[in-house]
């Protein structure tokens, strides 16, 4: 049966907005930066930069604090390029007239960070390997992340009355966190998450000493961290670990009255179930986060759920029960609004909604409409790694049948990125485009050194 009209890429205008991308490569996708050491400097001019340290351990050599910013500023006045030479350069290697010298003025006061899709064109302008750019970037990163705020360092002492100031610094280090988490993988992020809620967080809400409003503001904290917790776990496929997280920040959520976001997190759950191909458990848990969306009113939390069951019955292979919830999401998308749409729910953007779309499609086996949805998200993916990732492979996956040298080189892009990330997702994704490239052209020679690609840098 065929599935009912989607809007789609041209029709549902969250936020005032609509789906749109431009066509980059052979196959339309964008180019991805191979970053399987986005720690190692490789260049000349990136080592004379980043001083005889640059390759050491992340706490030797001397230039530590350099920002993405400071670096570029640094190089292009090296090369003898003003910030308007810069701009004009960066567009003319990208083909694309998007950069001004009030854009790169931003980079380098670090208002704004370039994307990963021109940190490549900015390398290029600047003579140093896009690698050299990544490096700085990660290491700035991981510095901020791990610089724990002090009010979250003052637990234990003796008659200590927990301020809202304190809980501020929790939610500054969750928001951190889940940024680096975004960016590299939860391999990188979960033991520092999860030290953070049981050896700070959870002892302070025992502990006690601290006012109604505030020890509220606390547990909806603990919340958060907890939710990040069991995302960071699943992303490195401790699954136990998630639940668990995921249990217990649900137990909390519903203790203060949070029920919004308790549906929040039994849609990460519900995620992790499609994931580990419980379907059935997964069906369940969305539809109990659809129930949770319709009573507190947030249609935002209501399209994610929709999605998630549309999800099911793709891979279940229903297209009528698959085009159904797509089209509920699509209602619920269309009634969403700024007042009406937590921040923690921010994520649910036109990107991540197309990637979901494409894998809905694709595993139908409606693999041209699955690839105009993957094209969508790829272009939207920013210059977060593990998206980026994610949304290649999808795209990857839409050309197994018709175009397997193009689904190869695609892969082969992601299977460099996973070497720089800690996403056992990420992974799982590469291997399992690998198996549909050796299931559908078992003699063809792209898809045998491809297979051989991913056993030699991912293992069996």
């Amino acid at each position: 049966m065929l599935l009912p009209r989607i809007s789609g890429v041209n029709g549902w205008r969250g936020h005032g907005e609509s789906f749109g991308w431009r066509r980059r490569c052979r196959c339309g996708a964008a180019v991805v930066v191979r970053c399987s050491d986005v720690a190692h400097v490789t260049s000349t001019a990136g080592r004379e930069f980043l001083g005889e340290g640059a390759n050491r351990g992340p706490t030797e050599g001397h230039n530590q604090g350099v920002t993405l910013g400071a670096a570029i500023r640094d190089l292009r006045e090296r090369a003898g390029l003003s910030q308007a030479d810069l701009a004009a350069e960066v567009c003319k290697r990208s083909g694309r007239n998007t950069v001004s010298k009030k854009e790169v003025r931003r980079w380098e006061l670090g208002q704004r960070n370039p994307s990963l899709y021109s940190l490549r064109f900015i390398a290029g302008a600047l003579g140093v390997d896009v690698e050299d750019l990544l490096s700085v970037s990660r290491r700035q990163f991981v510095t901020a992340a791990l610089v724990v705020p002090s009010a979250v360092r003052t637990v234990g002492r003796t008659g200590h009355r927990i301020s809202l100031g304190e809980v501020t610094a929790i939610e500054e280090m969750t928001h951190t966190i889940r940024q680096l988490d975004n960016e590299f993988g939860g391999g990188h992020v979960y033991g520092i998450a999860a030290q953070c809620l049981n050896a700070r967080v959870m002892p302070m809400i025992r502990a006690g000493g601290y006012t109604a409003p505030v020890g509220e503001e606390l547990q909806r904290s603990a919340t958060r961290l907890g939710h990040l917790c069991g995302w960071t776990a699943y992303d490195i496929g401790q699954h136990a670990s998630a639940e668990k997280h995921f249990n217990t920040s649900f137990e909390i959520s519903n203790e203060i009255g949070d029920r919004a976001f308790g549906g929040e997190i039994l849609a990460a759950g519900s995620h992790q179930a499609i994931h580990n191909r419980d379907f059935r458990r997964a069906g369940e848990l969305a539809r109990s986060a659809q129930e949770i969306g319709q009573e507190t009113g947030t249609p935002a939390l209501l399209a994610e759920t929709y999605i998630l069951e549309a999800n099911v019955w793709a891979l279940a292979g229903d297209a009528k029960a698959c085009g159904v919830a797509l089209h509920k999401a699509e209602t619920s998308l269309d009634r969403v609004t700024s007042a009406n749409t937590p921040d923690w729910i921010s994520y649910m953007d036109h990107g991540y909604v197309a990637a979901r779309f494409a894998h809905c499609f694709r595993d139908l086996g409606d693999t041209v409409r699955a690839r105009d949805y993957a094209h969508a998200a790829l272009e939207m993916s920013g210059a977060l790694h593990r998206t980026q990732a994610s949304n290649t492979i999808m795209l990857a996956s839409t050309f197994t049948e018709s175009d397997p040298d193009q689904a190869c080189e695609l892969g082969s892009d992601v299977v460099d990125v996973a070497l720089g990330l800690e996403s056992g997702r990420v992974v799982q994704y590469v291997k399992d485009l690998q198996q549909r490239l050796t299931t559908a052209h078992p003699d063809h020679s792209a898809v045998i050194e491809f297979a051989d690609h991913v056993r030699d840098a991912l293992g069996a």
